[in-house]
């Protein structure tokens, strides 16, 4: 039913509305100009929404709370292949609602890329309000990008819940 994450783009169209193109297969309501990819329109309050699978091969979906993440640091060699989790979370969240300083869902995004033939593992550190930090080591732990994403989901959801409760 859902296809894995390698087929994912995230394409904001407005600031509420996020529209999500993956990889049809073949019966599937195909998109009207081209043919050859599936649309879902949901309207997300500053999240990302993403369906795919995680390490353990199951199906699932996730949405990181945009408004949770202050900071984003990686370290990554761009060539590597243990480094697309790295490259991809970065396109997700570098996009119009999180670049402006001003923004309420700001989020200060520093890169270091690795040169080509360098050998160290990626690795990336996520900044949550409250000054929680959470250091993900992808190389290390050979997490694929749904692995990522449901671990910032849940740091997210357990800030978010107690934001809700502080009131």
């Amino acid at each position: 039913m859902f296809a894995s994450l390698t087929n994912i783009t995230l394409q904001p169209s407005t600031a509420r509305t996020t529209t999500l193109h993956f990889k049809a297969r073949k019966g599937d309501n195909r998109h009207p100009t081209c043919g050859s990819h599936k649309i879902f329109e949901k309207p997300i309050d500053h999240s990302i929404l993403l369906f795919g699978r995680t390490s353990k091969g199951e199906t699932t979906k996730m949405t990181i709370p945009l408004h949770t993440i202050t900071s984003f640091r990686a370290t990554f060699n761009p060539f590597s292949r243990s480094a697309r989790p790295c490259r991809l979370l970065l396109s997700l969240l570098r996009n119009p609602s999180t670049t402006p300083a001003s923004s309420p869902t700001h989020i200060d995004i520093q890169v270091t890329q690795l040169p080509r033939h360098s050998t160290q593992l990626p690795e990336m550190t996520v900044g949550f309000r409250g000054g929680k930090e959470v250091k993900l080591e992808v190389g290390k732990n050979q997490m694929k990008i749904g692995d990522v994403i449901e671990e910032l989901a849940r740091v997210g959801r357990s800030i978010e819940r107690e934001q809700t409760l502080k009131g």
